[in-house]
């Protein structure tokens, strides 16, 4: 009995850092675009912030430095980062809802 009331407070944990996965990237790219429209306004020249730029920014060594899968690095350091998130969330409702 006690078992099963672990796992059903650890699937609980589990469901919650979920929801507040989920919930940061709603508000992640809106809260970019923002900054972005913020900066200029501000200082008159675009900030210009690709997935590539966020990926550098986590010390991800690919993304300084790539030798494989370079197609792919070319497409999102095209990608803008605000753009980015969303396609993130409908793809997480698309395979969500197959399941």
């Amino acid at each position: 009995m006690t078992e099963k009331k672990e796992t059903d407070s650890k699937n609980e944990i589990w469901e919650n850092v979920g929801v507040l996965t989920f919930t940061a990237l709603i508000f992640a790219g809106p809260a970019i675009f923002s900054w972005q429209i913020y900066k200029y306004l501000r200082i008159g020249s675009w900030p210009s912030l690709s997935v590539v730029d966020a990926l550098k920014w986590c010390n991800v060594q690919w993304a300084t430095t790539p030798v494989d899968w370079v197609g792919l690095h070319r497409s999102l350091e095209w990608m803008p980062l605000s753009l980015f998130i969303p396609l993130v969330i409908g793809l997480f409702f698309l395979v969500a809802r197959e399941l």
